[in-house]
């Protein structure tokens, strides 16, 4: 991944040195706290991993101490916000640096938006600047990055290597006439790649006058910083005529602890959404042998009523929490239980993720068809997605053609 290979260089060029893990991914946690590492640089899904054993252990001890905990460590959080701290802060970074090892003086997160939760708690409990940046494979990483005092959402100003701007996407309304502009991040300068190889058409997609236009949305905030907020590819209409950006509903899903992989699906046939969801079974193995259910296997777990119906409500959740729409908010769920030993029911060697962890729509859509027609059926929408074959994301370039095509003969023989 060219975020690894981009700070692994930058440590050998200072002279720095480079620990790994042991290959047992089970024994992560152990494997950090025993390399004691002064930098920590990692993707949102470890940083999650550490906010998880955090919040197991709290909860695991009896109730009326874990809630005084939880408790105060909410309000350090609040008070994080605001650039301050509570006179428990101490307490907090004496507790939980121990999990990093204690040595710990910079936390750097990239290949993916690290969650505002996550975010904010290792400010709370970390003691270090927690740091974030943006760029791409095709501009090697580099485009912006925090200044280690900035302890707000965002992914920093620009680098002196990469020159940034807004286009509008007036389809999501997103434009640059804003209080706070917002469109399409394009980038440009000497680390921009020249091109795709012996792929002239993606190129020419993807590079226009020198400016590479990355598909990502940006608001550029009063301080100079920006804003990753929604995604432009991967945009489908809905039967009724909304427009749907499935990546951004994700993000706001994956906020949920309990929530590892989600994948959202709909199409110009359909007026509802569906989603198939890999549960975090770190966070939710604790909580359902707390309330019973069978955890003979995680494939037994899913089974469990209970546990659809926890997913349901923090789906729910997350979306009233990120002021999605009804239409976003996704109307059926099916869990997925097999994982491998991330924890990853979608994975690059199920042809679910690309090699950057991106998700695969039309190969996940071939694994779940079946699944996806029983939940349109379900909700009295038949089982529409089959008739699609298979998923074709209506680029924002070509929205005239995402029409609603007319009855099958079948259909109107009906």
């Amino acid at each position: 991944h060219i975020f690894e290979t981009v700070v692994e260089y930058g440590m050998f060029a200072v002279g720095g040195a480079v620990g790994f893990y042991s290959g047992n991914v089970k024994l992560l946690m152990e494997d950090i706290a025993a390399l004691k590492p002064t930098i920590f640089v990692g993707v949102p899904r470890i940083f999650q991993r550490v906010y998880d054993r955090a919040y197991a252990g709290i909860s695991a001890k009896k109730p009326a101490v874990a809630n005084f905990l939880l408790r105060k460590l909410q309000r350090e959080i609040e008070a994080v916000r605001v650039g301050r701290h509570t006179v428990w802060n101490r307490v907090f970074k004496k507790i939980f640096r121990k999990v990093m090892g204690g040595h710990v003086r910079m936390m750097i997160s990239g290949a993916a938006p690290l969650p505002s939760h996550v975010h904010e708690f290792l400010l709370a409990t970390m003691g270090c600047p927690v740091i974030q940046g943006y760029g791409m494979t095709e501009n090697c990483a580099n485009a912006t990055i925090q200044a280690v005092d900035d302890h707000q959402l965002n992914v920093g100003a620009p680098m002196p290597t990469a020159e940034v701007k807004l286009v509008d996407v007036p389809e999501m309304n997103y434009t640059t006439d804003q209080e706070l502009p917002a469109g399409e991040v394009c980038m440009r300068g000497p680390t921009v790649f020249a091109g795709y190889h012996k792929n002239q058409q993606a190129t020419d997609e993807t590079l226009v006058d020198g400016w590479l236009h990355t598909g990502d949305i940006g608001r550029w905030n009063a301080d100079g910083t920006l804003s990753i907020v929604d995604r432009k590819k991967n945009i489908f209409k809905l039967a009724q005529g909304e427009y749907v950006a499935a990546e951004k509903i994700e993000m706001a899903l994956s906020k949920s602890r309990f929530i590892g992989q989600p994948w959202v699906y709909g199409n110009s046939y359909t007026t509802m959404l569906v989603a198939v969801v890999v549960p975090d079974f770190e966070a939710l193995l604790p909580h359902a042998t707390a309330n019973g259910w069978d955890v003979s296997s995680k494939e037994a777990l899913v089974a469990v009523p209970e546990c659809k119906q926890l997913l349901q409500d923090e789906m729910a959740a997350m979306a009233k929490e990120a002021k999605l729409k009804g239409f976003e908010v996704p109307k059926a769920l099916v869990l997925e239980g097999a994982v491998n030993e991330l924890g990853q029911g979608f994975s690059i060697d199920n042809d679910c993720l690309t090699p950057t962890f991106k998700l695969k729509r039309p190969a996940l859509l071939k694994r779940y068809q079946a699944a996806v027609d029983e939940m349109y059926s379900s909700l009295g929408e038949g089982t529409v997605a089959k008739n699609l074959g298979q998923y074709t994301p209506v680029s924002t370039d070509e929205v005239k053609v995402a029409e609603v095509p007319p009855a099958a003969p079948a259909a109107q023989a009906a």
